[in-house]
């Protein structure tokens, strides 16, 4: 049998902290528009135990990641392969100097990083308490499909992009639900560099949407494949109120999923809970400034004031640090599978492009939850295809096979999963 529980803590952060996401945001925060939260599951079937945390940052670093396990090590006592810690990407979270996430070190300044491990620690241990109490054991349930009318692409500017989407419920016998996990992709970027209040962005809106359409008092958002995914051709502004539309738009497709589903997309599962975890070696690519001094020479008449003018030089400065310090070099990225019940959640530190995203039917027989963004930060897994002055591919210290690289990582580790789920089977 399984057992689990879940909650959510919003992070304390004061104002005057620096946001995240936008390399071009003049100003810190000046308060909180709705708050940046932490959410934990922890799921257990006798000794076995999983972690899955979901925090409204842009990116874990590995800095951050290791302040968070040095806390779980000791209580409640949570090795690292057990937790998989994601980030939503909002971007207007807290956050640092942009260029900093590449280096996986410093982004986050010290009191900002306290705060945030604390209240991530702490979500973990509540919900590791609450599921190795004598309570009830839950059934999960998931469902798998498409979702449309948020995520457009910002590189070939496609306005409507259908994205994977995917909810699994918790809940005991006698029908109590006790959250939910929700898979999306599509950045949270309705909210613009002019913002200064944190705020998950359309994140914020879905949970919420999905908690009062559910009927559960805690929904854990994870990220998908939304490298070149964005809502920059199908947001109507760059407001709280429109990220509440798009939020509520994406709740609405999670949640019909559930109410309405697709014939044969339900899966359940007899009970399971199993971690994988790889480290895969991948070379940093060589650096081409000169392709990018060539755009920002294009870009010139614009004004040097111009944000394609400042696009082009931050590019530059990531390209003549990536000659600097990374060209060469190997670079090991974690790629982690957390299993429950008839679950499946793969976590990759790469902003994946969604070409990249397979099916997986045939490597886990039940739902597979991508959560890119997680345990820390490698910049985009771009397509061969993407063009070379793009701003996903400056801004990327990695070759134009590493997304295959990583999916191939990924799909050896669900075919070693245990205990493969049935549709219209048992419940977990």
């Amino acid at each position: 049998m399984l057992y689990a529980g879940m909650v959510a803590y919003a992070a304390p952060l004061p104002v005057g902290v620096p946001l995240g996401g936008y390399a071009f945001r003049e100003g810190v925060s000046v308060g909180t528009h709705d708050p940046i939260t932490a959410t934990a599951l922890v799921v257990r079937q006798g000794r076995s135990t999983v972690a899955i945390v979901s925090v409204d940052l842009v990116a874990v670093t590995s800095a951050l990641r290791q302040r968070v396990l040095a806390l779980l090590a000791v209580d409640p006592g949570l090795r690292p392969e057990q937790v998989l810690l994601a980030a939503t990407h909002t971007h207007s979270g807290p956050g640092g100097p942009h260029a900093d996430l590449h280096d996986g070190g410093a982004y986050y300044d010290a009191d900002t990083a306290d705060r945030l491990a604390a209240t991530i620690a702490r979500a973990v241990r509540d919900a590791h308490r609450d599921a190795h109490r004598d309570a009830e054991p839950v059934s999960v349930r998931a469902w798998a499909g498409v979702a449309s009318g948020v995520a457009s692409d910002r590189v070939t500017a496609v306005v409507d992009v259908s994205v994977p989407a995917a909810v699994a419920v918790l809940s005991t016998p006698g029908g109590r639900t006790i959250g939910a996990v929700a898979n999306y992709a599509c950045h949270p970027t309705v909210l613009d560099e002019s913002n200064l209040e944190f705020s998950a962005d359309y994140v914020h809106a879905t949970r919420q949407t999905l908690r009062e359409r559910l009927g559960t008092p805690v929904v854990l958002f994870l990220n998908g494949a939304c490298g070149d995914l964005s809502t920059r051709y199908s947001r109507r502004a760059a407001t709280f109120d429109e990220a509440a539309r798009l939020g509520g738009v994406a709740a609405d497709h999670l949640a019909a999923l559930v109410t309405d589903p697709p014939a044969d997309t339900e899966i359940r599962s007899h009970p399971a809970v199993d971690t994988r975890t790889e480290l895969v070696n991948v070379r940093c690519r060589r650096p081409t400034p000169q392709v990018t001094r060539d755009a920002l020479h294009g870009a010139m008449p614009a004004g040097p004031s111009s944000r394609a003018v400042r696009a082009a030089r931050y590019s530059l400065e990531l390209e003549e640090r990536l000659a600097a310090t990374h060209a060469g070099r190997d670079l090991r990225l974690p790629v982690q599978v957390l299993r429950f019940g008839p679950v499946a959640v793969v976590g990759l530190s790469v902003e994946l492009f969604s070409a990249w995203r397979p099916r997986w039917d045939d490597a886990f027989p039940g739902v597979v939850m991508l959560a890119c963004y997680a345990n820390d930060y490698h910049g985009y897994a771009v397509r061969p295809e993407t063009p070379a002055e793009a701003y996903e591919r400056a801004n990327s210290w990695l070759p134009d096979t590493a997304g295959g690289t990583l999916v191939d990582a990924a799909t050896r580790l669900l075919g070693r999963q245990s205990g493969g789920p049935v549709r219209h089977g048992t419940t977990s």
